[in-house]
């Protein structure tokens, strides 16, 4: 289904396209412009937020159409490109997935920031990908307190003590253990939309 709403960053990109390819050949700069611009006009907002990143610094596209050296592109262009290619996603997955298990606390707390700043990602995707495991580790944590509480109290002294450890260490296995569904999760869906992108990501 066709969008016909511009958002301002597609908007914004077709100003810089149109900027860009003001040195090239009239119907080569009309072919790529208006291919471009009908396929951002039919995404979502997001999807179109996604492929401009994708497609990267216009004024590289510009000099492609144009048999131009390659222009060295702007850092802030170099850093979008790296957060949204193939292999930045496969590792900050891998790194959400296996963290917990290599560094506790500190690896899995890696890859939610890996993956945060990736455009690859929807938001609701990483909102998932860190309320998700958090949730089922108190969850859990918290039936095992409770579980457990009545039978420590009986034993005497402060039951806390008796349950503490136990609670601790089944909410970090749960901790690890959803982390690595997540990781998984992220890889898949990372992988099926390059697959689905025209030029992957």
């Amino acid at each position: 289904m066709a969008h016909t709403e511009t958002s301002p960053e597609v908007a914004a990109y077709l100003r810089e396209l149109d900027s860009a390819l003001a040195h090239v050949a009239p119907d080569v700069a009309d072919e790529i412009r208006g291919g471009i611009e009908e396929e951002l006009l039919s995404l979502s907002p997001d999807d179109a937020r996604d492929r401009i990143v994708q497609l990267g610094d216009a004024r590289f596209i510009a000099a492609q159409a144009a048999d131009e050296d390659e222009p060295v592109p702007s850092s802030s262009a170099r850093r979008r490109s790296i957060l949204g290619s193939r292999i930045y996603a496969v590792v900050a997955a891998v790194v959400l997935a296996v963290g917990a298990f290599l560094v506790p606390l500190v690896g899995w707390a890696f890859g939610y920031v890996l993956a945060s700043v990736s455009p690859v990602w929807r938001r609701w995707e990483k909102v998932v990908a860190v309320a998700f495991p958090l949730g089922m580790t108190v969850l859990v944590g918290g039936f095992f307190a409770v579980a457990g509480y009545p039978g420590a109290a009986v034993a005497g002294g402060n039951p806390w003590f008796t349950l503490l450890p136990i609670v601790l260490s089944n909410a970090a296995i749960v901790l690890a253990v959803t982390n690595a569904i997540i990781g998984v999760w992220l890889l898949v869906r990372a992988l099926v939309r390059a697959r689905l992108s025209v030029d992957g990501f």
